[in-house]
């Protein structure tokens, strides 16, 4: 299992996301973790030329080894998974559901027992909007992945 402070190395240091044979996948731009138990879940990778686009890949599996972390997912899956307006920190629920099925993952029981957040501190209100915090909210209103904001980055 991935350790917050390991995602703070990650973020502030520019971390390189690797697949399981050794090739360079991107680099890590933004970490989301998951509300109930507050582990990193998901990164987003800037990926493509010149680095302008960012794809999500799942960190179950990962591990991070120095300045860079291993995902169990190869260069192509990542660059073939479904592209997302989620970049901005909004991830609808049927985006969530595409690339938990992209990547071979139970979206269903990942979620089973998840807690809407309502008006928790760090909560979003709006699709589109977020708190420094990040929290994630599905089109139905339930948060499940809130954006990880290292230390050195919050305002």
């Amino acid at each position: 299992m991935i350790r917050i402070d390991e995602i703070d190395t990650l973020l502030t240091s520019g971390g390189a996301v690797v697949g399981p044979d050794g090739e360079r996948i991107g680099t890590v731009k933004q970490v989301f973790l998951d509300e109930r138990t507050g582990t990193p879940e998901w990164a987003t990778v800037a990926t493509g030329l010149f680095g302008t686009s960012e794809t999500f890949v799942p960190l179950g599996g990962g591990t991070v080894r120095g300045d860079h972390v291993v995902v169990p997912y190869d260069r192509s899956a990542v660059k073939d998974a479904p592209r997302t307006n989620s970049a901005e920190g909004h991830l609808s629920e049927a985006e969530e559901a595409l690339l938990y099925r992209h990547y071979g993952l139970d979206h269903h029981s990942h979620h089973a027992g998840a807690r809407a957040l309502g008006d928790a501190p760090g909560a979003t209100t709006g699709s589109a909007e977020r708190s420094p915090a990040g929290t994630v909210r599905s089109g139905s209103g339930t948060a499940y992945l809130r954006k990880y904001v290292a230390p050195g980055n919050r305002r």
